[in-house]
């Protein structure tokens, strides 16, 4: 969807926050990361995306059953 006006996406939104953001698809495959994420666990973004959160995110695979139950 293109806006209509000058507002800005939530995705360049994303890139400004100084919150990390760590999205997911389905699959629980890691679809989006935010510099601000990149710069928290100290990865680059281009290794993490298309990877499995609990394989590439050790440390946050106890969510993964949190994560479960909101899908």
């Amino acid at each position: 969807m293109v806006p209509t006006d000058n507002r800005p996406t939530s995705s360049q939104l994303a890139e400004h926050l100084a919150t990390g953001i760590i999205q997911l698809d389905s699959e629980f495959r890691i679809s989006y990361l935010n510099p601000a994420a990149e710069q928290l666990l100290g990865i680059s973004r281009h290794k993490l995306v298309d990877q499995v959160v609990n394989e590439a995110l050790p440390s946050l695979a106890t969510l993964r059953p949190f994560l479960e139950r909101s899908m």
